[in-house]
């Protein structure tokens, strides 16, 4: 952390790699998020669907 808060201190600092980079990371952060809830999402349905069948064989 410390040596990450030197750099950003730094008056030499190329600030557009250092924002490419944070939009970098941003990005990969929202797709890693988009995906999970995507799965989530996906995983709930098929749970439901399992309830469903299953209600439908009892029934």
């Amino acid at each position: 952390m410390t040596k990450r808060l030197n750099v950003f201190r730094g008056e030499n600092v190329n600030y557009q790699e250092c924002f490419t980079l944070a939009v970098r990371k941003l990005l990969s952060l929202i797709n890693i998020f988009s995906t999970s809830v995507l799965s989530w999402i996906l995983i709930i349905v098929k749970i439901f669907g399992i309830c469903r069948t299953n209600e439908v064989k009892f029934n």
